[in-house]
Order: structure tokens, then C-alpha cells, then sequence
């Protein structure tokens, strides 16, 4: 973990996209980060989907929990993330639906990292994993910001629609209105990942969702997700240097 907390006069941030699970490629990113000096006076800000596909979820929802939460860093919610939580809320009226869907999509590697009995039924399964998580998991998952804005970024997991004004969307994001019974789209959506027009006037948008060969970094649209849990590298964007780090 980082040492020192971020200098509260960041000059900058450097962007994380989709981590599933993989904490190696999380510390060993950090590290290098750590050496080239770009962390005294930056803030992290992860893009969400730290959970499923990968070996680790329970040591990586913990090691970049502390990363908020002791040192001043932040995390926007990924759909793996958003859909966990659902998950995981008992009293969620449509709870069934997300288990099914966590079901056919989303738990990989999740319960065997918090030790669940892969042996019951998926409800089963659900209510045990509720249980074997501890509270501080849970309710970091829960309170994970759908949106992450300053003066320069705005930062979302999947994108923005390119067909509904930016404030609008912004007041549903940072409230955390719900539109549908299929999450919000700018969490879920490949399309708005991956369309590069959608963009903020004077802002950059960064997102991940959407694995790519290679990031795509442009003054005014960054993706970042290059498919770390199929085994691609992690990287990173330094917002004011414009610099991308990468690990494999």
C-alpha cells in the first residue's frame, strides 16, 4: 500500500480502469507508480469492476478500500460492482433478478475468494457470500460514487448518452437515481464505452468497460480497460501530464 496520504493540493490524477479481482496487477501498478514519484501529489481514482473473473476479489476490495478511505483516494462504481451490491441488500425488492443475473454473469471467482460453498443454490450462495462478507466490504461497495467530476475529468465506468444533456445526467449519477431495472446505463452500456463522441464541454471523459488493444487518449475522451482479467496489461492515465503507465 501507499505509504503517504495524497498532498491535499493534487495536482493532479491518475485513472485505473476495471481491475477484476487482480490484485497483483494492482500493487504491482501502484509500485511503479510509487517509483516514478507520481503519487505524492496525485489522486488515484479507480473506474469500478473490482470484483468477479479474477483470483483475488477479497484482497483486492480490501487493499483499495484502505486506499480510499486511509489516504485519499477514490473509486467510481463499475457494473460488476453496482451488481454485487445488489446482490448482496436483502431487502432489495428485486433481488431474484440481480441473483439471477449475478448468476449468469458476474460471480466468477467471487465466491471462492470469500470462502462460500459453491454447493448451494444461487440464493443460497448469495445470502452465505452476504454473510462471509465483512461489514467494511459491503458498505464500501454500496457507498461507491457512481461519478467522480472535478474543474478537468469527469470519470464513469462505462459512458455517458450521447443524447441526453450532460447536467441531466450528471444530477441522476451523483444522486444515484435510478432509471430502469437494469442499472444505470452509463455504468453498463458498451456503446456509450466505446463511443468516443460523447463527449463533456471542457472536460475530459475517462472511462474503461470496453477492453482494447491499446488505451485511446485524446484531449477530450480516454478509455483505459485493455482486459486485464483476459490477461492484458493494466494501465493508467496521468491526467495533467497526459502520460500512460502501464503494467502486464
Amino acid at each position: 500500500m501507499v505509504e503517504s496520504v495524497v498532498n491535499p493540493d493534487v495536482e493532479g490524477h491518475i485513472l485505473v480502469p476495471d481491475t477484476h479481482a487482480n490484485l497483483e496487477k494492482v500493487e504491482l501498478l501502484i509500485q511503479k507508480l510509487s517509483r516514478l514519484g507520481l503519487l505524492a501529489t496525485r489522486r488515484l481514482c479507480f473506474l469500478g469492476d473490482l470484483v468477479d473473473r479474477g483470483p483475488n476479489a477479497r484482497g483486492l476490495v480490501d487493499y483499495v478500500m484502505h486506499l480510499c478511505v486511509d489516504d485519499g483516494h477514490t473509486i467510481v462504481a463499475g457494473n460488476h460492482d453496482y451488481v454485487l451490491a445488489r446482490v448482496l441488500d436483502r431487502a432489495d425488492p428485486y433481488r431474484s433478478a440481480w441473483v439471477d443475473r449475478w448468476a449468469r454473469n458476474y460471480e466468477s471467482g467471487v465466491l471462492n475468494s470469500y470462502g462460500v460453498d459453491a454447493g448451494a443454490s444461487w440464493l443460497e450462495k448469495a445470502d452465505q457470500l452476504a454473510e462471509a462478507m465483512p461489514n467494511q466490504h459491503v458498505d464500501f461497495l454500496r457507498r461507491m460514487p457512481w461519478v467522480y467530476e472535478t474543474a478537468d475529468i469527469v470519470a464513469v465506468h462505462a459512458g455517458i448518452d450521447p443524447h441526453i444533456n450532460w447536467d441531466i445526467q450528471r444530477d441522476n449519477l451523483m444522486t444515484k437515481r435510478e432509471t430502469g431495472r437494469r442499472g444505470p446505463s452509463q455504468l453498463f452500456s458498451h456503446n456509450f464505452a466505446g463511443n468516443v463522441m460523447a463527449t463533456i464541454p471542457g472536460k475530459t471523459l475517462v472511462s474503461g468497460h470496453l477492453s482494447r488493444y491499446q488505451p485511446y487518449v485524446s484531449s477530450t475522451r480516454v478509455m483505459l480497460d485493455c482486459g486485464v482479467d483476459s490477461g492484458g496489461p493494466l494501465a493508467s492515465w496521468v491526467s495533467d501530464t497526459n502520460d500512460v503507465i502501464m503494467v502486464d
